[in-house]
């Protein structure tokens, strides 16, 4: 069967060899603006096998052939076109147009009429990187040295120039990267300028970067808010627009100032015979920025040279994140400040770790890019025409083949275009959720140099803010990256590549490593610098420590597909950068959450390049990793943090297959089943469902269908319906990264019911075992003049002799140290035992005896201990064996998958449970001696929620029920129609008049 499953995961694509095909691509227009011969770049995946060579394909308007330009960047070990890059002209009305892309055996492509001619050295000399360290020293870049020809084309060509910034001394400081992409027929060309940190940043700080390009110029118009301000520039005083925050800029002319607000990134200057624009992409959003006219001149200031700063800015816990040093004033410093490091606010001192911490932090190997367009031209400069120059660069035309062909391709793994008749709510979940975290992060103002791009790992409901210092920017955390582009190649929508593009540009930038040097190579945690590894993302700024070179949070597949649907080599330089050094530390074979993302990030490298360092690297590890399974099927930590196994998996299979793989992946989802994951399975909601997607696909058994169907509704019935309308859609179950991992893999589970082809209904399948928290009273009683929360475990034990006993409690918590008290009460309510311990983070077992004192029935033991970062464990083991209740109301159920008999008494005609959610989503479950279950899931929009009655035969009385639980924490009552149901779970099934002498304590 696993031979016959694994042939169905050939690709539904119809292509017929020595036949030409077809696939549509869709050019929209988000600018909602007609363009005329627009350049248009993007990237198409291919089956392995469906294109033999790029010089079969054309594109077609109608039956009218299109000039067309392509660039493999990708190519199956067969040869054969895997990924392919067009560039193409196109006249784009405002609501878009489709295209044809015609390819196969016997197709050929017209070459293009008049091939472009553009002298790039002329732009080269006319761009001049450089920067202004504190003492006021300047170090400039000669890009007239040494260009690299990147691409060279009819359509578009692609010149780089990188190297050092020297002063007038020669000595070197920072790198630069300056790639510039020019068009046939266009006066304007594209300029991605990054600027490379290479220094100890104790030792250099920056009064100005930017990029200057020298002309005389005699008038400058800047882009406003409401159109175009002109200014005449006068010898030797600087005319400038200052972005000095989101919603805030400035002109300064001729000694004069005028506030504009939000400036739209553009600015023009000319002089007698000539004019030349500038324009940024996302100009107020990468605040500070200036735009500057001299009588030399134009300058793009990256870091401004006129920076302000608000003289009443104080420190507050709201704004620590927003890191306003480096973003304000005259001086870039990437030295964090004592009084951000130092802040005393409303957090504790264990909250505080990662403030503390930036202490450390050093700005070595930090990168910056920034997008400009240039353009050239006679006469006067215009500010319509600036306008419309500006426009295209905020808003490009976007093309993309379709969501059926792109997902069909393979490249994206098992997936499927989003299928709103089948699964509308979850696709309304996937979207709706992504719209949610725009707008907050639109509500939090996430803008500035430094943060505009990235994204956060939780949000604070009660503050209404994301966390201030907890992992505040999750750069690759999670696996984040891929989830904007993920639902762009399933849908298509602007909105997602939108995001993907900042976001994939702020993480290369800011979130690796692009510079080292010995001492900092040697330092450990949290001062390392590892040349490609990446940038911590707990720290409170982006470029604390960077450290993290094999790590599970490494990724490489949002850097490439970034690179293959741009056009820009920076994420394919980014990946590879971070994979030579791997390669070039050639550590032993590593496992744990560390060996997967390392695994699954050399896998989507190799497969880009078929440079076989990488497969080696990713066969090593995974072979290893699949070593350490568990012969449960479980892992010993958190393996799948990273979709190391499945990518594997369908790597193999295309060089003879991997048996012990295929074996794995289900061995691995049967564990889940019978409740042997780990904790990455019960904190990352649906984090799971792609080992059961892939279980599916090896087996053809629908069960592990069905299990991934009620994980997915769990994260469905958590999102935000409420009133609040910065929150609705939003997914409150695992929120952090968009839900964890649950909507980045949710595609796999959905392709893999459609394949099935047969209904498939959501059923937990629950198999607990031993292990899980116990449910808990939360006070907050006052100690010491303070409230305090504790959390206090209540069990129940039932003596029917009077003689002594032990009891045996599991304990674990995660701060420093905490203290734990363990009392026994006797039945009439004297205390029989009582310890006080005080242990350190981990586990610990606790034992209390219990002498005899002349007393029969119910002892109540309580487990107290302060926070919420501990949990006693089930079970509690009593000797000589004693029966175990547990009392739940009022209890909150935690996270863990849990599950308990329950008792039904005589007369019982229907059961009911009301669950009370506290945040996100809960599943509940009962289950008939008969095996009759239902379950239900209860969202964090509900309050409180009664279930539907489930019905009770007279024969099902008297006896007990089983009663599962999993999910967010909650509340739980037990209603029966009828007859009362104790408020009681049991450790095991006993007989009636064990539970009848436990409800009679109640």
């Amino acid at each position: 069967m696993r031979a016959i499953m694994a042939g169905a995961i050939l690709l539904a694509i119809s292509v017929t060899a020595g036949l030409a095909a077809t696939a549509p691509i869709t050019v929209q227009n988000p600018a909602g603006v007609a363009m005329l011969a627009e350049p248009i770049t993007t990237g198409v995946p291919f089956p392995e096998g469906a294109l033999a060579s790029a010089d079969n394909v054309r594109l077609l308007d109608g039956a009218a052939e299109v000039p067309l330009q392509v660039t493999v960047t990708g190519s199956y070990p067969d040869g054969s076109v895997r990924w392919l890059l067009l560039d193409f002209q196109a006249d784009v009305p405002p609501d878009g147009r489709t295209l044809t892309l015609e390819f196969g055996e016997g197709v050929t492509r017209a070459p293009v009429p008049e091939p472009m001619s553009v002298d790039l050295l002329a732009v080269r000399m006319r761009s001049l990187p450089y920067f202004v360290d504190d003492a006021g020293v300047e170090y400039r870049a000669d890009m007239a040295d040494a260009p690299e020809i990147e691409l060279a084309g009819p359509l578009r060509s692609v010149v780089t120039s990188r190297g050092w910034y020297a002063d007038d001394a020669g000595e070197r400081k920072c790198r630069y990267i300056v790639r510039i992409h020019s068009y046939r027929g266009k006066a304007y060309v594209r300029i991605f300028y990054t600027w490379i940190m290479t220094e100890d940043s104790r030792e250099l700080r920056f009064t100005d970067i930017g990029l200057r390009i020298p002309m005389p110029v005699e008038r400058a118009i800047f882009g406003t808010a409401d159109g175009a301000a002109e200014r005449i520039v006068a010898p030797e005083q600087p005319t400038y627009l200052l972005q000095y925050a989101n919603d805030g800029s400035l002109i300064q002319s001729a000694g004069a100032r005028e506030e504009i607000g939000r400036a739209p990134g553009w600015f023009a200057t000319d002089w007698q015979g000539g004019h030349c624009i500038v324009a940024c992409r996302d100009f107020w959003q990468l605040f500070p920025k200036e735009l500057e006219a001299t009588s030399e001149g134009m300058t793009f200031h990256t870091w401004p040279a006129h920076g302000v700063a608000d003289p009443d800015r104080e420190v507050t816990d709201a704004n620590l994140q927003y890191m306003w040093f480096a973003h304000e004033g005259d001086v870039l410093d990437f030295q964090v400040p004592e009084e951000v490091y130092g802040h005393e606010g409303e957090h504790s001192e264990y909250e505080m770790r990662y403030v503390r911490s930036s202490e450390n932090a050093n700005g070595l190997g930090i990168a910056k890019t920034h997008e400009l367009l240039l353009s050239f031209g006679d006469g006067q400069a215009d500010a319509e025409q600036a306008a419309t120059l500006n426009a295209r660069l905020q808003h490009p035309p976007i093309a993309m083949a379709s969501p059926e062909w792109v997902c069909a391709s393979g490249v994206f793994g098992m997936t499927l275009p989003v299928d709103e008749e089948r699964f509308g709510p979850y696709e309304a979940m996937f979207s709706g959720t992504f719209d949610a975290e725009r707008r907050m992060q639109e509500f939090t103002e996430d803008y500035g140099l430094w943060n505009f791009g990235g994204s956060h790992t939780g949000w604070d409901a009660a503050r209404g803010r994301w966390d201030d210092v907890y992992r505040t920017w999750r750069n690759t955390h999670h696996g984040c990256c891929r989830v904007p582009w993920v639902l762009y190649v399933r849908s298509g929508d602007p909105k997602y590549l939108r995001y993907g593009v900042r976001n994939a540009r702020k993480i290369l930038d800011e979130g690796f490593v692009h510079w080292t040097n010995e001492e900092f190579a040697a330092l450990e945690y949290p001062r390392g610098k590892v040349l490609g590894a990446l940038n911590d993302y707990k720290g409170l700024v982006p470029w604390h420590s960077g450290t993290r070179l094999t790590d599970y949070n490494s990724m490489t597949d949002f850097a490439l597909w970034y690179w293959h649907m741009t056009g820009d080599r920076w994420g394919f330089e980014v990946a590879k950068q971070w994979g030579d050094a791997v390669v070039e530390q050639n550590r032993s074979p590593f496992g744990h959450r560390e060996g997967a993302g390392t695994c699954a990030a050399m896998i989507e490298l190799y497969k880009d390049t078929l440079d076989e360092r990488y497969f080696a690297y990713a066969e090593k590890l995974a072979q290893h990793l699949i070593s350490t399974q568990n012969e449960d099927g479980s892992f010993p930590q958190w393996e799948d943090y990273a979709p190391w196994l499945e990518r594997w998996w369908e790597l193999a299979r295309t060089r003879g297959g991997d048996e012990a793989a295929a074996d794995c992946l289900v061995r691995w989802a049967d564990a889940y089943l019978s409740g042997n994951g780990d904790f990455f399975s019960t904190s990352h909601v649906a984090g799971q469902i792609n080992i059961l997607a892939y279980a599916w696909l090896v087996s053809g058994d629908p069960k592990y269908l069905a299990r991934g169907l009620w994980q997915l509704d769990r994260i469905e019935a958590s999102v935000y319906r409420g009133d609040d309308p910065l929150l609705q859609g939003f997914v409150m179950a695992g929120q952090t990264s968009l839900s964890g991992y649950g909507i980045q893999r949710a595609p796999n589970l959905l392709a893999a019911i459609v394949r099935h082809g047969e209904p498939v209904k959501a059923d937990p399948l629950f198999r607990v075992t031993q292990g899980f928290a116990l449910p808990f009273l939360r006070t907050r009683p006052v100690i010491d003049g303070v409230a305090t929360k504790i959390e206090t475990v209540e069990a129940w034990l039932l003596a029917r002799e009077d003689e002594p006993f032990t009891v045996t409690v599991s304990t674990q918590h995660t701060y420093p140290q905490a203290e734990w008290t363990l009392a026994v009460l006797a039945p009439d309510g004297t205390e029989a035992a009582r310890l006080v311990e005080i242990y350190p983070k981990g586990e610990r077992v606790f034992t209390l005896s219990v002498p005899a004192d002349g007393q029969t029935g119910v002892y109540r033991l309580t487990v107290a201990r302060p926070g919420s970062f501990g949990s006693t464990r089930h079970p509690i083991v009593v000797e000589p064996a004693l029966p175990v209740a547990f009392p739940i109301a009022g209890r909150i159920f935690p996270r863990d998958e849990a599950g308990y008999p329950m008792w039904v008494p005589a007369g019982t005609t229907s059961l009911q449970m009301r669950v009370s959610p506290i945040e996100g989503a809960a599943s509940v479950q009962l289950t008939a001696p008969d095996g009759e279950r239902e379950h239900w899931q209860v969202g964090s929009n509900d309050e409180s929620k009664l279930t539907e009655p489930m019905a009770v035969a007279a024969d099902a009385t008297d006896v007990t029920w089983l009663l599962h639980r999993a999910g967010d924490a909650c509340t739980l009552q037990i209603i029966g129609e009828d007859a009362e149901v104790a408020q009681l779970l049991f450790q095991a099934e006993y007989p009636a008049d064990v539970c009848e002498a436990f409800a009679a304590a109640q």
